[in-house]
């Protein structure tokens, strides 16, 4: 009984210490969560600000292309047309780079929260091994540790003290 008292032990202390370990990671993951959601939001305003330039410059290419001697400008009206812009303003690859961007960023999130949704199961069901709920505090690994080294030292004591008390017998 001792020994496998001293086991349960020295598995507690063992669950303890990985859920300690997790809920470390779980923290940092939480942490790190509100600079993603930022980057996430810094990603999605600059790809807009992209988008609305590139829209521009789309709408600034049709208005010139409408443009004919002599007929209306689709824009100010003007039959005349003295000084067309030719400029090239928007670059398609701007914009895919920055939707590349807002994709990766969209995907560390996504990661984060699944990796947090798994150490909080992870870390559930360990309590629920050591009969822990969520709100119960954890035992000091250490001092399980130490419980269970007692033990240990209890079982081999007992042990010596059969020993002894068997070879007392056989010696009588």
């Amino acid at each position: 009984e001792i020994k496998e008292h001293s086991e349960q032990v020295s598995n507690t202390a063992r669950i303890v210490r990985d859920i300690n370990e997790e809920q470390k990671k779980k923290d940092a993951i939480t942490e790190s969560l509100v600079g993603l959601k930022k980057a996430l939001a810094e990603a999605h305003a600059h790809y807009g600000e992209l988008q609305y330039e590139q829209h521009k410059v789309w709408a600034s290419q049709i208005a010139r292309e409408s443009l004919k001697e002599g007929k209306k400008c689709l824009v100010c009206g003007s039959t005349e047309h003295p000084f067309p812009s030719d400029e090239e303003e928007g670059e398609d690859s701007e914009l895919a780079v920055a939707q590349e961007a807002v994709d990766e960023a969209r995907q560390n999130d996504e990661r984060a929260k699944t990796e947090k949704a798994r150490l909080t199961k992870s870390i559930n069901d360990k309590r629920s091994m050591i009969n822990l709920t969520e709100v119960d505090e954890l035992p000091n690994a250490s001092e399980l540790e130490d419980e269970a080294d007692a033990l240990r030292d209890l079982y081999e004591l007992k042990l010596a003290g059969k020993t002894l008390v068997e070879t007392l017998s056989a010696a009588q």
